[in-house]
Order: C-alpha cells, then structure tokens, then sequence
C-alpha cells in the first residue's frame, strides 16, 4: 500500500516536472523571430534622425522597435539589450526634458557607459554571427 502512495507521488512529480520544463522550452524566444526582426533595423533609422534648433529629435519607432527587440532577445542577447532600451528611454528623455517648459520632467537613471559599451558589443557581435545582420 504504501509502495504505491509512493509511486504515484513519484510519477505525479514526474509529471509536474515534465510540464513545468515544457513551459519554459517553450517560453524561450526564437532566436529565428528575434533575427528577423533584428534585419528590419535599416527600415526603422536610427534614435535621433533630426535635429531641431540644435536639440535631437527622437524617433519614437526606433524606441519601439528596441524595446520590441529586447522582448524577442534570445537568452544570450536579454541583458544586454536591457541595458540598451534603459539607455535609449534615458536618451530620449533628457531630450523630451530639453525641449520641454517643464522643469519636474522625470530621466530614468542611464546605465553606466562602461556597461552600454559592453552591451553594444555583444548585440553587434550577436547580430553579425548568429542572424548574419551587418548593424555597423
């Protein structure tokens, strides 16, 4: 009796197991998804195209499309492409702030320079080695 308490616990953890790792397989971004969005960069430009009265403007579809880049990241490029949406929301808001009359305009704080560069790196390395996108 209690052999088979104990093998049906074992194999509902089996179970649970299975489904669990299943989920999280799948969860995982496609590194096919993520590349193909990755070959769209020419389409979108880059964060600041213009320049008003001396001041950058931002490009609002180049923000979206980093940010739509970060949610598709392959686990290798997520954290570097973290810190590359926090530095572009930081860019575009000290630009927001310098165009706007309002003094209480909320920056996110940048990331280091020294991460930024780190990360720049590793996504330019990503995208020329595993989606074959020349980004230079």
């Amino acid at each position: 009796m209690r052999s088979t308490s104990l093998i049906r616990a074992a194999v509902s953890a089996v179970a649970i197991a299975t489904i669990a790792l299943s989920t999280a397989c799948s969860s995982a971004n496609s590194v096919e998804e993520f590349c193909a969005l990755a070959k769209t960069h020419e389409s979108v430009g880059p964060l600041f195209p213009h320049r008003l009265d001396g001041e950058p403007v931002p490009n609002y579809e180049a923000l979206e499309w980093l940010r739509d880049l970060s949610d598709q990241a392959p686990d290798e490029v997520s954290s570097e492409l973290e810190i590359l949406v926090a530095e572009a929301e930081a860019l575009v808001a000290q630009a927001e702030a310098r165009q706007s009359s309002n003094p209480d305009v909320s920056i996110p704080e940048a990331p280091t320079k020294a991460s930024v560069d780190s990360a720049q790196l590793a996504v330019i390395s990503y995208f020329n080695n595993i989606c074959e996108v020349d980004v230079s």
